[in-house]
């Protein structure tokens, strides 16, 4: 099976902006977990080592609101590669349909590209025959 060139543009839309949200969602993360590790980190020799009172509580509870969000952000990134691998295998002509393709697309990584794949075709390739070709004869 082949994609015309709007489902293809679909695809490319979607896989970009797949690949742009799998990013940032990592980067996110990555900043987080460097809050949480920065919220619970224990005072140097040049501070005062028995003033730990409301400091250390707000830096646990930020540690632990920083680490359920890089879990979120983490479970979203990985809601990204279904959107990757059904666009690929359009592109490569190896899905059985286009349509789980668009659905996934719109939900999981914009509704632009999703749109196009599903106003595209995704089939057989019919071409027309010529009366001049050699298979064909006039009786």
């Amino acid at each position: 099976m082949k994609p015309d060139n709007l489902c293809k543009a679909g695809c490319i839309v979607s896989i970009i902006g797949a690949a742009i949200a799998m990013i940032t969602f990592v980067g996110l993360t990555l900043l987080f977990i460097l809050t949480a590790v920065s919220g619970t980190t224990t005072p140097t020799s040049s501070q005062n080592s028995n003033d730990l009172g409301v400091g250390a509580a707000a830096g646990t509870a930020v540690a632990i609101v920083s680490v359920i969000a890089a879990i979120f952000l983490l479970a979203l990134a990985a809601l990204q590669i279904p959107t990757l691998v059904l666009c690929a295998k359009i592109l490569k002509g190896t899905a059985s349909s286009k349509t789980a393709a668009g659905v996934v697309s719109i939900i999981f990584s914009g509704l632009i590209g999703g749109i196009l794949i599903l106003c595209g075709n995704y089939g057989e390739t019919n071409e027309p025959i010529s009366m001049d070709s050699p298979d064909i004869t006039n009786e």
